[in-house]
């Protein structure tokens, strides 16, 4: 029979899969602190729709307002739809680790800010709703006059009002609440319809708005920097050797300090991260060619390049943003500088390239970018 648990229940079964030892204060606090992480990515998963929560008592999934859904502390999730959630996010539960890190054979070191930068990218990625501003409707509730003047109470909405609310909405250009997402300037126009209709209820809404994104970008950061930090803790201390630009024995992570591979394996082993070398099938030092006049087989957009797959990672990014820049009539070795006020060559790539998440992250681009740059691929922007 499958399996089914709460959130709180995965999460601890995932923590302890990840850190089974708790033999010391250390350790413990580690696995606390997996635990909580993955509490949070789950009530996230639910929220955004990644993950269906299921109703114990009726047996099918919750539904109404989407934060209402995510914490509810009874619901269930079963265990294929988490491994399918797992299994999109990169980590394979079962051996307890996360999607491996993949650079080109013959490479001898990798750069130190970029180890960082992957852990966070795969452990805290950019969630998966609009990239907007402006904050979401988090949760309605009903908001109840008390016999005090300005004294109300708060309650939580019913599966009823929220039918109700639902049926005079439906006159909102793009109606999409509860499912959708609803921005602050958008809701006003949900807010215009309630106050307008002739037979209110004996009730105000209660409208909370949260910044969904800022939220996740924070974290994102947040994870970032502290591997950062720990990363350089650990070349302090002598535990990773690392080098700077002059190959010298670096006694911090500077900005340009690289690590030997293998250090570099080490290092992520432990933390539960695999480091693999695949085939690469440009000798060593080259790189993919400026854009021509004739495009090659595959290279025709950013889809097919992005799913060429006996080719590195890495030569698929660099080959998706040289097709960009030549569908988009730049001459990769002559980019135009930014002009004040505007987004240059390089953000408007970047963008456009986010858009691929099975192909790029933040890191990943900027790996890829610079790659072309010391290859001379690219020039200028």
């Amino acid at each position: 029979m499958e399996q089914e648990h709460t959130i709180e229940e995965w999460a601890r079964i995932i923590a302890t899969r990840i850190h089974p030892r708790r033999d010391t204060e250390y350790e413990q606090s580690v696995g606390r602190e997996c635990e909580r992480q993955f509490r949070e990515k789950l009530k996230y998963a639910v929220f955004e729709g990644s993950i269906p929560l299921i109703d114990p008592v009726g047996r099918s999934p919750f539904t109404g307002p989407s934060l209402r859904v995510a914490f509810r502390p009874d619901g269930l999730i079963q265990e294929s739809d988490l491994n399918a959630w797992i299994h999109a996010s990169g980590f394979r539960l079962s051996e307890g680790v996360w999607r491996p890190f993949e650079i080109s054979e013959g490479e001898k070191f990798i750069e130190a800010w970029m180890i960082p930068a992957w852990i966070a990218d795969t452990v805290q990625p950019f969630p998966k709703i609009p990239d907007t501003s402006e904050a979401l409707v988090a949760k309605v509730e009903k908001k109840i006059q008390q016999p005090e003047p300005n004294h109300y109470r708060l309650e939580e909405l019913t599966d009823a009002d929220v039918d109700f609310l639902s049926k005079i909405w439906q006159v909102v250009p793009n109606f999409k609440w509860p499912a959708g997402n609803v921005t602050m300037s958008e809701f006003a126009q949900y807010r215009k319809v309630f106050d307008s209709i002739p037979n209110k209820p004996a009730w105000d809404i209660q409208v909370h708005f949260r910044d969904f994104l800022g939220e996740q970008r924070s974290k994102y950061y947040s994870v970032r920097q502290q591997h950062y930090r720990q990363l350089d803790d650990a070349i302090r201390n002598g535990k990773v050797r690392a080098l700077t630009r002059d190959r010298l024995n670096a006694s911090k992570l500077e900005s340009a300090a690289v690590i030997p591979v293998e250090d570099a394996r080490l290092y992520l082993a432990g933390l539960g991260f695999e480091l693999l070398m695949v085939p690469s099938p440009n000798p060593a030092g080259a790189s993919v060619p400026p854009s021509s006049d004739a495009a090659t087989p595959n290279q025709t957009d950013m889809g097919t390049a992005g799913t060429n797959k006996h080719l590195p990672k890495l030569e698929r990014q660099k080959l998706a943003i040289l097709q960009w820049l030549k569908e988009n009539d730049y001459t990769p070795h002559s980019l135009p500088d930014r002009a004040p006020g505007k987004p240059g060559v390089k953000s408007m790539v970047k963008s456009a390239m986010l858009q691929n998440a099975a192909l790029f992250t933040e890191a990943s681009f900027e790996k890829a970018w610079e790659s072309l740059r010391g290859s001379g691929s690219v020039k200028g922007g």
